[in-house]
């Protein structure tokens, strides 16, 4: 405390102790979570000589130290004297760590201006028992792009940063010294002193052996340092990335490290020499920022471009700790800025990748991603959540292909007869200063999609099973090929309407077939659902890239809801399931009702006039954006995005014609059919 370090003084009841230390233990001994032991708990903390509340959470996966350690990795969300989430830090033991190194980078970056993102050295205590030094991070601070919380994130940050080595060195020097003796009296630190003593020289080593200049100083050396250092990334401040400037720009101090900047506007009418911008209506721009730097007689100038879209779609903004990993959601920050400039600021949760084929098929391309809040938020078209699941359509040139079947299957509703989907936004995707390209936002197909009733028991419960592989199909009970979702898995497995369906469709007679499947499933929602996958030609999406679904009550039917279309309107199959092949040759009278509903469909939802206006819709919104995305993930050589958008018009000319055919003469073969049973 003589150092002067930030100090955090936990208060824990004894259930909270007890609650936190058998956590730690289950992570300790297998990497898992026991149930319930993630629960958060509400605290009392002193910091910097004022109590609070906070929200505490133990992380798993993110203890830095060595094994042997007793400290542990936790969140706390510290909150205002209404309760509510003021600001959330993420606290980690300093050994594992380049902590040293993490407070130069810090120290430097603030002296230049840049968001003090990088993490303190901080000294915690639980009821008054010293628990050690912590390396302590705020999660909802404005980090721009320059601390990911990655471990060499220092190496990189030093070396852009216009200090000299013998600047960091010295620097270095002064920290380790005011540390040095906080951290010998570190009890709960696994190393002994003089283990800490070899620490800090070999991290003063590692700064040693960096890539930093050289260069003796002098006047033309340092403009040159920080005529190096000055790009569009530092003048960010809130706005995303350099090519989505949505507010003003936040201008560096006068002075950086000696050297003195000025700035002029290359686009006054679009950008102030103070920042301030202001965008063209109708039209995206380019605003230019001339920056001028000198020290003595030495001058140098640089001319910075920024983007300031026009007509632009909503910008997700999300800030990590780290780069999202598969194995474990990270802490975060994120905010979804609306196209008219509508934010609510970031806002604290959880990061991580999605996707198990995605990730597999298109490793270390446009990855699926999501985004859990701490609190639910209100997201425009989509709805209050806290979920925001993030697909990439990286296999869809068009980039329209899964919002297309959603948006068409929705449209099929009629009054009384719902035809759910899951709804689609389109937004940029910047990801710790990362432009990530356009995604899709999408809600998840769970209960509160379908209208469930929020508790529900007994045989007649709601039940929703997404199916998930080739193995699914409706002839023969597979329950490793779906995944149950309504009821919750973790309160019991509930396979009887699934079994039941599917033996019905996969073992009944014929007259048995034609009994009973009326009782059972929703042949009108069916008959929607065969028209669309026609149309979509997806074999991905007849027996799995689906989810079977049943409301509560007597009397409850199963119903489809397409999922994951990405593939579609490519093929020429006629794409069919069992269930559909079922009903046409078993259910009498089938095969003509599909006709009616598609000439009903084809006089509007369906008709070729609507089909181009929702396309042409699609273009408009996404062509502002469109260039931004295959810049950052070229297309193959002679692609392009309006000539998929185009191939996708001209296949959907083509095969609404051969469908009419194709179910016309279904009913034909129907009616002869039903002639002869006769």
């Amino acid at each position: 405390y003589s150092a002067g370090l930030p100090s955090y003084a936990l208060e824990l009841s004894r259930n909270d102790v007890r609650h936190f230390n058998a956590w730690f233990n289950d992570t300790a001994d297998n990497g898992l979570n026991a149930p319930a032991t993630s629960d958060k708990r509400k605290v009392d903390l002193l910091v910097r000589g004022r109590r609070r509340s906070a929200v505490m959470e133990l992380v798993a996966g993110r203890q830095t130290g060595p094994e042997t350690s007793s400290k542990r990795t936790f969140t706390l969300e510290l909150l205002d004297a209404d309760g509510e989430p003021e600001r959330k830090l993420l606290l980690r033991p300093v050994e594992g760590a380049p902590y040293l190194l993490d407070a130069l980078a810090a120290k430097l970056a603030r002296d230049c201006g840049l968001p003090p993102a990088a993490p303190e050295i901080v000294a915690v205590s639980t009821n008054g028992s010293f628990d050690g030094l912590y390396l302590a991070a705020d999660l909802s601070g404005d980090k721009g792009s320059f601390w990911r919380g990655e471990a060499e994130q220092w190496r990189e940050l030093i070396t852009r940063l216009p200090f000299f080595r013998d600047q960091a060195l010295a620097e270095f020097d002064r920290i380790a010294g005011r540390l040095k003796a906080p951290l010998c009296s570190d009890r709960k630190s696994p190393l002994t002193s003089r283990e800490i003593v070899h620490e800090i020289r070999r991290q003063r080593r590692l700064l040693e052996d960096a890539a930093l200049d050289r260069t003796p100083r002098s006047d033309e050396a340092v403009v040159a340092r920080v005529g190096d250092f000055v790009r569009e990334e530092i003048f960010l401040g809130d706005n995303p990335h350099a090519s989505l400037i949505v507010g003003d720009l936040k201008l560096p101090p006068a002075t950086v490290n000696g050297a003195t900047l000025s700035f002029a506007s290359l686009t006054p009418e679009v950008l102030s020499a103070a920042g301030h911008v202001t965008p063209q209506a109708g039209r995206s721009v380019t605003a230019g920022l001339r920056v001028s730097v000198a020290r003595g007689g030495a001058t140098r100038t640089r001319d910075l471009s920024f983007g300031v879209p026009a007509r632009r779609l909503p910008v997700l903004r999300v800030e990590s700790e780290g780069d999202p990993r598969r194995a474990a959601a990270i802490p975060c920050v994120a905010e979804l800025i609306e196209a008219d400039g509508r934010r609510d600021g970031l806002q604290p949760g959880k990061f991580r990748l999605r996707g198990n084929s995605v990730l597999v098929k298109n490793a270390g391309r446009k990855v699926y991603y999501r985004v859990e809040f701490d609190r639910p938020q209100e997201v425009p078209g989509i709805g209050r959540t806290r979920l925001l699941l993030l697909t990439s359509a990286w296999r869809d040139v068009a980039l329209m292909r899964d919002r297309l079947v959603y948006d068409l299957f929705r449209s099929f509703s009629e009054p009384g007869k719902p035809r759910f989907a899951p709804h689609i936004r389109y937004v940029e995707l910047v990801v710790n200063g990362d432009y990530k390209g356009i995604y899709n936002l999408t809600d998840r197909v769970d209960g509160d999609l379908l209208g469930f009733p929020k508790k529900a028991a007994g045989p007649d419960r709601p039940v929703l099973y997404k199916a998930k592989g080739g193995s699914a199909s409706f002839t023969q009970i597979q329950r490793d090929a779906y995944v149950q979702k309504v009821p919750d898995w973790r309160g019991g497995e509930f396979w009887g309407p699934y079994d039941r369906l599917v033996r019905f469709v996969g073992n009944s007679t014929p007259a048995a077939f034609r009994e009973g499947i009326e009782a059972l499933v929703d042949v009108d929602e069916i008959m929607d659902f065969e028209i669309l996958l026609l149309l979509r030609a997806d074999m991905e999406g007849r027996n799995y890239n689906l989810y079977l679904a049943r409301q509560g009550g007597p009397g409850a039917r199963f119903f489809i809801v397409p999922w994951d279309a990405d593939m579609s309107f490519y093929g020429t199959e006629l794409a069919s399931n069992a269930l559909v092949h079922r009903l046409h040759a078993d259910l009498p009278g089938y095969s003509r009702r599909v006709l009616e509903r598609w000439r009903t469909l084809r006089r509007e939802r369906l008709s070729e006039q609507e089909l181009m206006r929702r396309i042409g819709g699609l273009e408009t919104e996404l062509a502002e954006a469109v260039g931004r995305n295959y810049r950052r993930w070229p297309l193959a050589e002679g692609w392009t995005w309006e000539r998929d958008v185009d191939t996708l018009k001209k296949y959907l000319r083509t095969r609404l014609a051969l469908l009419g055919r194709t179910f016309e003469e279904a009913a034909a073969a129907d009616a002869t059919a039903g002639r002869k049973t006769r």
